[in-house]
């Protein structure tokens, strides 16, 4: 037992199970850590009390699936208050715990605090929104490319002033705008600069030729 109990406490995430009601009746020690609630204070209460008000229903819905046993598994994320009134974001693993009849006892799993992780996610995505707001509003032709001279970048300047649709130039080679004669010498650059070579181009403001569509 003084094993068991060391190995519970050194689990960062919390295991836990319920009973038919979707009550809590088992919460390992990570729980006062993620929540800063105790335990023994939380036992008796429903798992979707402390749910945020707009990821009740949906996470309702998937452990009420789990209940009713139209699932084998659930997987799923939601934020859950914590004692001092902020939110974590959880990632709930669980199975439904029946008995020989099959019917439902309960359910068990693992709750992990991925809070950090859905914070960068959506810090990333604004970003993202931001970027793609400055480039789409840009009245110059904006164009980036992989390290293999790929396009990955191509707004709407770029799709009026070059005549291809941003569908058509994404994943084409930059030689797409480059006039033939060109091609080797841009090349050979990009070979240069992909090795570690010299930036000839970078912080200065240059004049080259480019092709249309037409």
């Amino acid at each position: 037992e003084a094993r068991l109990r060391t190995l519970l406490d050194s689990v960062h995430s919390v295991l836990f199970e319920t009973d038919d009601r979707l009550c809590w009746t088992y919460l390992s020690p990570a729980w006062a850590g993620l929540t800063g609630s105790a335990v023994e204070g939380t036992l008796g209460a429903g798992l979707l009390e402390g749910v945020h008000d707009d990821d009740r229903a949906r996470t309702g819905e998937q452990l009420g699936g789990l209940a009713r046993r139209e699932r084998a598994y659930c997987h799923h994320e939601f934020r859950h208050r914590t004692a001092a009134g902020g939110w974590r974001w959880l990632e709930l693993r669980a199975r439904a715990i029946v008995d020989a009849s099959d019917h439902l006892l309960g359910i068990a799993g693992t709750l992990t605090d991925v809070t950090e992780r859905v914070v960068a996610f959506e810090a990333a995505f604004v970003n993202e929104l931001r970027y793609r707001s400055i480039t789409e509003s840009a009245t110059d032709a904006m164009i980036t490319s992989d390290p293999a001279g790929h396009i990955l970048l191509w707004n709407r300047a770029a799709e009026r002033i070059f005549g291809w649709s941003e569908a058509e130039a994404i994943g084409k080679p930059l030689g797409l705008i480059i006039p033939g004669r060109h091609h080797a010498a841009h090349a050979a650059g990009h070979a240069r600069v992909r090795e570690g070579g010299e930036h000839r181009l970078i912080g200065r403001t240059v004049e080259v030729e480019a092709v249309r569509r037409d």
